[in-house]
């Protein structure tokens, strides 16, 4: 295998995991974001059993008290008050929800999927505990099963392209375990996979009025898989245009430079790394 492919190709891993971090903290913050301010236009649209819930004032004034301390930092603090908080309302869904996301970025995954089995007995309409329970299988390494749940949270809440992000990038670390040169019938799964991954960032990239600029990031690593790395150089420029002052920058510009390299010579595509 050509040593340039192969360099390339692991920094490009290396900037995908980078970025999965970046966007699993993010999508706890809004969540949290959503449970202790009503009125935040971040807010994920609420189902009618969790909108309807009378929660007693303590449980959501020690909630309020538990989203405060996390945003302060003060993360031991937060999950006492949390756990506190279902304490005094055992089927407080959005204390339940928030404590899971908090157990998530706390790397206690055990303890986050029995949270979100809670919120999911709850409200079974709710599309963030299944967009937990896919974070938690992608931190796992269980992609086929979180390309699913992320499909159903999608269902239950077709108008948030972050579900088919994710969708997308599980699917593609699927593709990724494949090796396409063991048989005819690993190599077509593979394909489809990846042709499943592309329509749903293009969709999700789409539906967010183009402002989902993670979905390039994705495409890139897509099709330097398929071996069509102009394309994958094209998605990465894409990339840095939206994403002005990136850290690494100038690493991915090394990338796309091998990516260019690679289309100009015509290699064939290369196999997973």
């Amino acid at each position: 295998m050509d040593s340039t492919m192969t360099d390339h190709s692991s920094r490009l891993v290396m900037l995908i995991v980078l970025f999965l971090s970046t966007t699993f903290a993010a999508g706890a913050q809004q969540r949290e974001r959503s449970t202790s301010d009503p009125k935040s236009e971040e807010r994920a649209p609420a189902s009618a059993a969790a909108s309807a819930q009378d929660v007693p004032k303590a449980a959501r004034d020690t909630l309020d008290r538990a989203l405060k301390m996390s945003q302060a930092g003060r993360t031991v603090v937060a999950l006492a008050l949390m756990q506190e908080a279902v304490k005094i309302y055992p089927d407080f869904f959005d204390a339940h929800l928030a404590l899971a996301n908090a157990l998530i970025k706390a790397g206690r995954l055990d303890e986050a999927i029995a949270e979100l089995d809670q919120a999911r007995r709850i409200d079974q309409n709710d599309h963030r505990p299944y967009q937990g329970f896919g974070i938690v299988l992608i931190l796992q390494g269980k992609y086929p099963l979180a390309a699913a749940v992320f499909a159903e949270a999608f269902r239950l809440n077709p108008s948030e392209p972050y579900l088919l992000l994710m969708r997308g990038v599980a699917l593609v670390k699927t593709a990724t375990g494949i090796d396409p040169s063991k048989s005819e019938t690993a190599a077509a799964d593979r394909k489809h996979l990846l042709d499943e991954a592309e329509q749903a960032l293009t969709k999700a990239y789409n539906l967010s009025d183009k402002k989902l600029v993670e979905a390039h990031l994705y495409l890139a690593s897509l099709y330097d898989k398929r071996g069509e790395y102009g394309r994958a150089a094209d998605e990465l420029e894409r990339y840095l245009l939206m994403s002005p002052g990136i850290k690494n920058a100038d690493e991915i510009h090394n990338i796309i430079q091998n990516l260019r390299k690679q289309a100009s010579a015509g290699q064939s595509p290369q196999p997973p790394q």
